[in-house]
């Protein structure tokens, strides 16, 4: 149809013109046919009878959705009830011990977006995407330490992803964090582990930040360096040494000292990533390199160490230059390269109370 009235047009011709290569469809040859002014009627009519069986089209789809998802909240409580009664006489008084709160989390419990003072976690390997996707998953926050510790073994023993119960689920580890943080973890014979623990949520949004958090700035970009971070032919070459301060190059005791950090924790790493030929045991350890009071300072800390005191003694421009070079939404400066059939060579800056935790 060459008309095509929007909502009225059934687009089948109806009336064809051979010599003007002319189609119209019955729909939209009946409202032609009309008066101008009973065509403009007829159009307002058949556009308010569309929306409105658009809308009735709507509430309907509205009201399927809302049954599907009732029906599936009644199965996901109908399965809870049953698990909790079988859980229940098979180890009843060992459950007691968990207040309900615990057992069954509230929802202020489950909100991650205001997190109460303790975040409980879980990484659990086995449904990462690969071997070396090893974030932590929030599972609940509470207020206190001890309903957080309880909810790690809760969980770890009774609500764990893997649908086992706690005669199942032998801890090959045991622990109590710096802080008196509990930390259970299994890792079976299969391959893959299981970890469950708690954070302060501060330090667990430090560690795992929130998506909007995640945005990474280019350092080149950021500080108006020429290219873009990624590539060694775009960027500028490393600054020389004597381009930094005193307290970067060789830093005091009291930004080397690891028992007494200052704000800002510069750390280091280098490793194999998981590429398939190597073998692979995950990420590797993250050590410290020395504390700053300011961020500018661990920042540039960060860059020397990058450039100065890698493990292969290359100096400055010697050293292939970043492939990632980036400031984190928090302001983290992150640099790492890994040369031709070498190691991943990564540092990077973390705040201090997220230090000892960066390796979970």
């Amino acid at each position: 149809c060459d008309v095509e009235h929007h909502f009225p047009c059934r687009k089948t011709a109806y009336r064809t013109c051979e010599r003007c290569d002319y189609d119209i469809c019955k729909a939209c040859y009946e409202i032609e046919s009309l008066p101008p002014r009973e065509k403009d009627q007829e159009l307002n009519k058949r556009l308010d009878e569309a929306l409105a069986k658009e809308a009735a089209m709507q509430r309907q789809r509205a009201h399927h959705q809302q049954v599907a998802e009732e029906r599936h909240q009644q199965e996901e409580e109908r399965f809870k009830r049953e698990r909790e009664e079988e859980l229940n006489e098979m180890y009843g008084d060992d459950i007691k011990r968990f207040p309900d709160n615990v057992r069954n989390p509230k929802a202020v419990h489950k909100d991650e977006a205001n997190k109460l003072k303790y975040t409980v976690w879980i990484c659990d390997i086995h449904r990462k995407e690969s071997k070396c996707d090893v974030s932590k998953d929030f599972n609940s926050s509470y207020a206190t330490l001890q309903e957080a510790n309880l909810r790690v073994e809760f969980v770890f023993n009774y609500n764990n992803p893997w649908g086992c119960d706690r005669g199942e689920m032998y801890a090959d580890e045991d622990e109590e964090l710096v802080g008196g943080f509990r930390l259970i973890s299994k890792q079976p014979d299969g391959g893959g582990s299981l970890t469950v623990s708690a954070l302060q949520s501060e330090v667990f949004d430090i560690l795992e930040p929130p998506e909007q958090h995640r945005h990474i700035t280019s350092y080149a970009g950021l500080y108006g360096i020429d290219g873009h971070g990624h590539h060694g032919r775009q960027q500028k070459e490393p600054r020389k040494k004597n381009q930094f301060s005193n307290s970067v190059r060789n830093p005091p005791a009291k930004h080397t000292g690891e028992h007494n950090k200052l704000k800002y924790t510069v750390w280091q790493s280098c490793g194999y990533g998981y590429d398939g030929w190597h073998s692979y045991e995950g990420p590797p350890e993250k050590t410290f390199n020395s504390s700053y009071a300011t961020l500018k300072e661990a920042n540039e800390r960060a860059e020397y160490a990058f450039y100065y005191q890698n493990p292969w003694g290359l100096q400055g421009d010697e050293l292939p230059y970043a492939e990632t070079d980036k400031v984190s939404n928090q302001g983290f400066r992150f640099l790492e390269c890994t040369p031709d059939d070498s190691e991943c060579w990564t540092v990077s800056v973390v705040p201090s109370i997220a230090f000892d935790y960066i390796n979970l």
